[in-house]
């Protein structure tokens, strides 16, 4: 039989098994009668027709729980075709027809060992993929990486790390990479998942394919090329090679340098693209293409670094809008905004007339909101960059105004306090409402159903000096209170009272000419409740318990 019949038979035959079988038959027969362009020898070959974990493989979520892993069966239907795929391949759908929404997994599908000892030439990993991504760079979205390993699995390099789409849509495309292996006798291969919510990541024919030798000493290394020409510290992007050399042969090894005159090698950045994540300051990148001892560099290629004032991550909402309809802190006061429209439900307000105000450091400040439409419980929170590092991560900067939000609430309000260590000057304040969900510190990036995040810049200026609000001194009497309520106010004046219970409904409102009065609780249910007082000049809010 020769090479054209062999192809025919290939492409009549309709069984994905026998087609599989004989798609590696056909690479072993292609090296066997020789090409005189490129021929080539299949170390190892992987095409999942059993549909089933292939021996000697794992498949875990590197410590948590086992919610998702990696499947060989399409539960979900997904349309993946294209390159040499056909139905039977591995498989990380983190959507899972919408059943293991906002939980973090890390699944990785990881080969056995696979001798080395009949490589000659240039050895290659390649496969069949499709990676369809929800989201993209600097979002919370997902990320896939190849790497290898030639200790076991004691350490490894890395091949791809991206979040983009890849062969998606449809046709699914194949990949080769170039793996500089050394004197390794064995090598493994991990392909690794990992984000909270997000669509697929299928592979198929995973091969280990040993190419002859044919580059050209010394090799063209051609120009570096970036996806990105400025980032964020989260940013993830991918470096690549445009008219260099391509010839089997080759080894890759990227560098990094500050200046553009002091190199140094990226540890496991040894392929022919290369994917940065937490790039902290302005880099140039450049990559040294070797072939027969004789090295090759390439044209360099700078990526900016975006200060972190233009770094906040955007937060999503994957499903709709639930509406935060005011913000309100010392003389900002945003009300009856809706929704506001743009993607994700996030808005950044202009630092302009009640969208901002200045806060002093040392200083105690109400923040008052009011939820729209909506349904079920809300969770509710302010965060503030006070370091101004480009995330709200840092201790102090995190202040939950309640977990017990309904539609329509009615104002609900929080005391904070400025710390004295906060930088002077514009700053970072997000607020974010999440349906069915609590407010905690990592919700500010976090991934949510529905809700709304709002983003002001305030003014931090230096305080007055007085770290407690005048009204933290109002006491009252007795805790717990049982059918009255002794209220005395350290400050001269009227006092707006206002009682609330868990969920931000008002209960009571009370208006007193005199800082002094004496309130009726009979009326009200046992429980815990919120009681605001409002001054001329302050607010404050306190806890209390009815019995």
């Amino acid at each position: 039989m020769n090479k054209i019949k062999l192809i025919f038979l290939f492409l009549t035959i309709n069984n994905s098994r026998i087609k599989k079988t004989l798609l590696s038959l056909f690479i072993v027969f292609n090296c066997l009668v020789g090409n005189a362009v490129h021929a080539q020898t299949t170390i190892y070959m992987e095409n999942f027709s059993s549909r089933a974990l292939p021996s000697g493989w794992t498949n875990d979520s590197l410590g948590l729980p086992a919610a998702d892993l990696w499947v060989f069966n399409n539960p979900f239907f997904r349309s993946i075709s294209g390159a040499t795929m056909d139905t039977s391949f591995a498989l990380f759908d983190s959507d899972m027809g919408s059943s293991n929404d906002n939980i973090n997994e890390m699944t990785s599908l990881t080969t056995s060992d696979i001798s080395l000892a009949t490589v000659t030439g240039a050895p290659y990993l390649e496969l069949d993929e499709q990676y369809r991504a929800l989201l993209g760079p600097n979002t919370t979205g997902s990320v896939r990486r190849i790497e290898w390993s030639s200790d076991a699995g004691v350490s490894w390099n890395t091949i791809v790390y991206d979040s983009l789409d890849y062969g998606y849509p449809n046709p699914a495309v194949h990949s080769q990479h170039a793996l500089n292996l050394g004197a390794a006798a064995n090598v493994r291969f991990r392909f690794t998942w990992t984000g909270t919510w997000d669509w697929w990541w299928a592979i198929d024919n995973v091969a280990l394919v040993d190419y002859p030798v044919l580059c050209t000493a010394p090799p063209n290394a051609g120009a570096a090329l970036s996806s990105e020409t400025s980032v964020c510290p989260a940013t993830l992007f991918s470096l690549t090679l445009s008219g260099a050399d391509s010839a089997t042969g080759i080894t890759y090894q990227w560098q990094v340098s500050t200046d553009n005159l002091n190199w140094t090698n990226i540890s496991g950045a040894i392929s022919s693209n290369y994917g940065v994540s937490n790039q902290m300051m302005m880099s140039y990148y450049r990559c040294n293409l070797t072939c027969s001892g004789q090295t090759s560099s390439s044209v360099t290629v700078m990526v900016n670094q975006n200060t972190a004032l233009n770094c906040y991550c955007i937060p999503p909402y994957t499903v709709g809008c639930d509406i935060l309809d005011k913000v309100a802190i010392n003389t900002l006061l945003n009300n009856l905004t809706g929704c506001n429209g743009n993607p994700d439900n996030y808005i950044l307000y202009p630092d302009t007339g009640n969208l901002t105000t200045s806060l002093g450091t040392g200083d105690n400040y109400d923040i008052t909101i009011a939820s729209g439409v909506g349904s079920g419980n809300h969770g509710a929170a302010v965060w503030f960059d006070f370091n101004a590092d480009g995330d709200f991560q840092d201790a102090g900067e995190f202040f939950n105004i309640s977990d017990n939000i309904p539609e329509l609430s009615g104002d609900i309000t929080a005391n904070l306090y400025i710390p004295n260590t906060a930088l002077l000057g514009p700053t970072r304040m997000r607020v974010r409402y999440i349906y069915n969900n609590p407010a905690i510190v990592s919700s500010d990036c976090s991934s949510y159903g529905y809700g709304e995040t709002e983003d002001y810049t305030v003014n931090i200026v230096l305080g007055t000096g007085v770290k407690n609000n005048p009204l933290q001194a109002i006491s009252i009497r007795p805790i717990p209170a049982h059918d009255r309520l002794f209220i005395q106010s350290p400050v001269s004046g009227s006092l707006n009272i206002t009682i609330l219970d868990q969920t931000g409904r008002v209960c009571k409102n009370v208006y007193s000419p005199t800082n002094s009065l004496e309130i009726n609780t009979g009326d009200l249910a046992a429980g815990v409740y919120f009681v605001r007082f409002d001054s001329n000049k302050n607010t404050i809010t306190k806890k209390i318990i009815i019995n």
